[in-house]
């Protein structure tokens, strides 16, 4: 018996068009399985109100003359005058922190021409109050006592939360428990069979309450002002993919 000699081209054909079968075979498979998937994205938004616990200021000193050397030096007085005043109302070193430094000459331009008619140094501390339901005495007898010791720079007063992973997750269940209701509902009007949820998009806000800032007099007297906290709004907005059918 004679044994026949398939041309190599044929064979090499025959495995190319084996390739584009089971290829052609794999994507109507997957067709079958998700091509007539349906599905349905719902966004609600979940939404807690809470008074905020963490109080955060801003304060320094600004100097200015005409030598740098005692600029300096009166800046640095005044500073460690108004780190020793708070430090006093009991407040955690930790919750003191520099935040900003700097000495620097003044300039006067004539004609293209600069030259130097003095120097400003500044320094300014980032401050907090925690609990501040129990601490807003303590914050505002240091507003009141910090002109009174040196400070002339009051900024950014900003109320926020010490812990709002808590607030935001109350947040996001709600808003997961009105896209679930309200998905039921459309489904259940439309003649629908709810599926499983597939996917999940999630985004996060509050809202901060206005900072306000002033420049004081440093032969100004102050008052102590009366500080509120007010309430925050922390939102969750968060849509759901379902399946239907």
């Amino acid at each position: 018996m004679e044994q026949v000699i398939v041309p190599r081209w044929i064979v090499k054909t025959l495995g190319i068009l084996l390739i584009v079968l089971l290829a052609v075979m794999i994507i109507n498979q997957l067709k079958a399985i998700n091509g007539n998937r349906q599905t349905m994205n719902i966004t609600a938004q979940g939404k807690v109100t809470s008074v905020p616990d963490l109080a955060t200021i801003r304060i320094g000193v600004l100097t200015e003359g005409v030598n740098i050397v005692d600029v300096k030096n009166k800046n640095n007085q005044k500073i460690n005058q108004l780190i020793d005043f708070i430090t006093q109302q009991k407040i955690d070193k930790n919750d003191i922190q520099t935040t900003e430094f700097y000495a620097s000459p003044k300039y006067r331009y004539d004609n293209g021409q600069s030259s130097i008619i003095g120097y400003s140094a500044n320094q300014m501390m980032t401050v907090k109050f925690r609990d501040i339901d129990k601490s807003r005495q303590q914050l505002e007898k240091v507003l009141e006592g910090a002109v009174n010791n040196g400070a002339n720079q009051i900024q950014d007063i900003n109320f926020s939360f010490s812990q709002p992973d808590n607030l935001k997750k109350q947040a996001r269940k709600q808003a997961i428990d009105k896209a679930k209701e309200r998905a039921r509902e459309l489904t259940g009007q439309a003649g629908l069979r709810l599926g499983k949820v597939i996917n999940i998009v999630e985004t996060s806000d509050y809202s901060n309450q206005p900072s306000f800032s002033v420049a004081i007099s440093s032969n100004a007297k102050s008052i102590a002002p009366d500080i509120q906290p007010g309430t925050q709004d922390i939102v969750e907005n968060v849509t759901l993919v379902f399946e239907v059918n």
